[in-house]
């Protein structure tokens, strides 16, 4: 699972599978010291970018999904790649939320999500076909702690 700090899965592109991702980019973050907001976010945004992987992009046919997580000075990294006909989330416009919700229409608000939950997305076409999503989370900057004198005394 783990080599170099970076954590890897290779999953079959079933809804089934989708509660073992969310575990691994759970535990994969929080090993890589992730606090629980940072966390959270990008459990939503994979398990967001897999499910459309699945529905959309293979339309609920088997193919491979492999997702790799890192971790930078200041962000987490989580890269998905795929076999799947191309789709560039990056140029999907952002749903018109009242309108969808008056109508109450499914779907349509998984990019919106993703760009929502972390704080970059690139999309390369690799020249071998498929997709590569990466997913970028900043962390927060630890605060060293204060000096004692520093603290400020009653």
């Amino acid at each position: 699972m783990a080599m170099g700090g970076n954590y890897s899965l290779s999953v079959k592109a079933e809804l089934a599978n989708l509660g073992e991702v969310r575990q691994f980019v759970a535990t994969s973050c929080q090993m890589l010291g992730a606090e629980a907001s940072v966390v959270s976010d990008l459990v939503l945004a994979v398990d967001e970018a897999v499910t459309n992987i699945i529905i959309h992009g293979y339309k609920q046919s088997c193919g491979p999904i492999e997702i790799d997580i890192g971790k930078t000075t200041t962000a987490l990294v989580v890269r998905l790649q795929d076999s799947a006909p191309e789709f560039n989330p990056c140029f999907h416009e952002k749903p018109d939320l009242g309108s969808n919700l008056k109508t109450k229409t499914g779907g349509g608000f998984g990019v919106h999500l993703i760009k929502s939950a972390v704080d970059e997305v690139r999309y390369r076409a690799p020249a071998a076909g498929g997709n590569e999503l990466t997913l970028v989370k900043q962390t927060p900057t630890p605060q060293a702690p204060a000096a004692i004198d520093d603290v400020k005394r009653a």
